[in-house]
């Protein structure tokens, strides 16, 4: 190889390096924002169930939710869908209770 090979496989390479550091800021901005995000969300939920982040109780909805969401993804390779699902099976064990 000679020289002008090896600077444009260099000038490659040091556009390459410059890609991968441009998407892993994207990547942490991206991580940040959803952290902030599932903080707020957190709050929301942790007022509206009236439960500590540290009790069994939110330990354990969260890990069934966390499975719902986890099998959904899986199975479906989204998660599309999910929100109105949870919705219909509100509203059919609403409708049963009721009966």
């Amino acid at each position: 190889m000679d020289q002008a090979e090896l600077d444009k496989k260099e000038q490659t390479l040091a556009k390459m390096e410059k890609d991968i550091q441009s998407k892993c800021a994207e990547l942490d901005n991206r991580e940040n924002s959803l952290k902030a995000e599932y903080d707020k969300k957190f709050e929301e939920i942790e007022k509206s169930l009236s439960i500590s982040k540290d009790g069994d109780l939110f330990g354990r909805f969260y890990s069934l939710v966390n499975e719902i969401y986890t099998l959904w993804v899986a199975s479906k390779g989204s998660d599309e869908g999910l929100e109105e699902s949870f919705q219909q099976i509100l509203t059919a064990r609403k409708s049963i209770q009721k009966d």
